[in-house]
C-alpha cells in the first residue's frame, strides 16, 4: 500500500473574533510521509482547531497548508476521526462509511471494516453496536476517503482502560497496514509515546511548539519501560 502523504503547515495568523491575541502566529509544523505525530498541550491551546485547519473545516486563517506540496483544497480530503463516534443512527456501518467516499462499493465497505475488526457488521445500525464498535466504525470511516492522512482528536476521551487499550493496539496495527501520514492531538503523553513517531508540546499564547521529541525506537519495539521514559520527556 501507498505510503501517507507528506504534510506541511506554515500558520502566519489564525485569530478568533473578539480575541486580544491570535491563537497561532508564525507557527511552522511538517509531517513527514507515512509518519505518526502527537500534538499535545493544555486545553484551549489549539490542538482542535489546528485539526480542523488541516480538514478545511476552518478556513478562517491567513498561511498554507499543503499536502504532498499541493494546496490542501485540491488534494484527497483527510479522514477525521472525532472525540466520539459520530455515526448517523438512521444509516448502517457502510452507510456512515459513505458519508466520507460516497462511490464505496459493499466489497470496499466490507474490506474496511475487517481491517478495524468489525467483518459481517456493514449492515449493522449504531444502535446494534457497542460504544466500541462505534469507534471502530468511525476509524473506517475515517481511512475510507483513501488519500492517506488521517486526523486523530482525542480518539481516548471519555474511554475506560479496557477499551482504550483495545483501541489503542488497533490503531497501532491500522497505522502499520496502511502507512498512513498521521497527526494525533491527545492530552495524555503515553498515547504519544505508545502511538507516536514524534511528540509536539504545544504551549503559550500565541501557541508555539515548546518541545519537538523524536522517538528512535519504532511503535511495535517499544517496551512499558521505553514508553514510560519517552512519555517522560513530554512532562507525564
Amino acid at each position: 500500500m501507498a505510503r501517507g502523504p507528506g504534510l506541511s503547515l506554515q500558520i502566519a495568523e489564525k485569530r478568533f473574533a473578539g480575541s486580544a491575541e491570535p491563537l497561532f502566529r508564525d507557527l511552522r509544523l511538517d509531517v513527514a510521509p507515512g509518519s505518526v505525530v502527537a500534538v499535545l498541550g493544555p486545553s484551549g491551546v489549539g490542538k482542535s482547531t489546528l485539526l480542523r485547519l488541516v480538514a478545511g473545516i476552518d478556513r478562517a486563517f491567513s498561511g498554507a497548508i499543503t499536502i504532498d506540496g499541493r494546496p490542501a483544497r485540491e488534494a484527497a480530503p483527510p479522514g477525521f476521526v472525532f472525540q466520539d463516534a459520530r455515526l448517523l443512527p438512521w444509516l448502517t456501518a457502510a452507510g456512515n462509511l459513505r458519508l466520507a467516499a460516497p462511490d464505496l462499493d459493499e466489497a470496499r465497505a466490507e474490506q474496511l471494516l475487517g481491517q478495524v475488526g468489525l467483518s459481517g457488521a456493514a449492515g449493522l445500525y449504531p444502535r446494534q453496536l457497542s460504544g466500541g464498535m462505534q469507534r471502530r466504525v468511525a476509524l473506517a470511516r475515517a481511512l475510507a476517503p483513501g488519500g492517506g492522512l488521517l486526523l486523530l482528536d482525542e480518539p481516548f476521551v471519555s474511554l475506560d482502560r479496557a477499551l482504550a487499550d483495545d483501541m489503542h493496539q488497533l490503531l497501532r496495527d491500522v497505522f502499520a497496514s496502511s502507512q498512513a501520514s498521521v497527526l494525533l492531538v491527545t492530552h495524555d503523553p503515553l498515547d504519544a509515546a505508545q502511538l507516536a513517531d514524534r511528540a509536539l508540546v504545544l504551549g503559550g499564547g500565541p501557541a508555539r511548539i515548546q518541545k519537538d521529541v523524536a522517538f528512535p525506537i519504532g511503535r511495535a519495539e517499544r517496551d512499558g519501560s521505553l514508553v514510560r521514559n519517552y512519555a517522560s520527556q513530554l512532562g507525564a
